[in-house]
């Protein structure tokens, strides 16, 4: 047994970040893609908030 979830997780949020300086978010849905103006709509699950999000690179 494995007592301690994060023991589980090869990669965090904030390890990516620090690592490769990639942004991750966890429990946001991304619900439409501009590639021209290079945005995305970005619905966040916890809150039922949505935003407008600009990219460089999108993965």
């Amino acid at each position: 047994m494995i007592p301690k979830r994060e023991s589980l997780l090869l990669q965090t949020p904030k390890g990516l970040s620090a690592r490769f300086r990639l942004d991750v978010r966890v429990r946001h849905e991304v619900v439409a893609v501009d590639p021209v103006a290079r945005t995305v709509i970005v619905h966040e699950v916890d809150t039922a908030r949505e935003y407008v999000e600009s990219f460089d690179e999108l993965v």
